[in-house]
């Protein structure tokens, strides 16, 4: 599914699947609501759930993800997101993710345009299928830039509320399956904590 423009966009109560790259493909810079879905994956027919554009695409204005389910063996992420308006908001709210695999991540997030946003990440469930690898975590902030045109992930804010990984409430950014957050760039691999951090805040 294909949704392009600047009109607002919802999509409600619907099963999602397929064989594609992405399940939902969003490139709008109106308002998105996507409440109460299931995404399902199935056997690895699918890399991305949702992806919020990339490259020229519209930027990401206000983005509230509430009450979906997200299954099956996802090629890369559940949530991928790209491009935002400057002072965008994203709520991302109790969403389960089951059973991701060690090396992917429920969320992904990348700065291409340098720009200021606040991500609310409330009431969430997700579980990891396997043992801790190099990529395990919650969230990875990747940035894809070339040569000196960095992204600075420290203008996202994100805040982490109740957040839990299975029956463990992860408080901080730990290690291994509870590492939540991590930094990574294509030309320097994984960064040390407190390299283009965002300001993180748990509750």
């Amino acid at each position: 599914m294909k949704v392009t423009g600047d009109k607002d966009f919802t999509l409600k109560n619907s099963n999602v699947s397929g064989n594609s790259r992405n399940a939902l493909f969003v490139k709008t810079s109106g308002n998105v609501n996507i409440t109460g879905n299931t995404f399902d994956a199935g056997t690895g027919n699918i890399y991305n759930a949702i992806e919020f554009g990339i490259g020229t695409d519209p930027d990401v204005n206000n983005v509230s993800i509430v009450g979906n389910v997200f299954s099956g063996s996802l090629g890369n992420n559940a949530i991928s997101m790209y491009n935002f308006s400057d002072g965008a908001v994203v709520d991302i709210t109790n969403n389960t993710f089951s059973n991701i695999a060690p090396n992917n991540n429920p969320i992904r997030l990348s700065n291409p345009k340098n720009v200021s946003a606040t991500f609310n990440i409330s009431d969430n469930n997700y579980t990891i299928d396997g043992e801790a690898g190099q990529y395990t975590g919650f969230m990875l902030l990747q940035d894809y830039s070339t040569g000196e045109n960095k992204q600075d992930f420290s203008k996202f804010t994100i805040n982490f509320t109740n957040l839990e990984r299975g029956d463990t409430k992860l408080v901080a950014n730990g290690e291994g399956l509870d590492r939540v957050y991590y930094i990574y760039d294509d030309q320097d691999g994984i960064l040390d904590a407190g390299v283009n951090d965002p300001v993180v805040n748990f509750a």
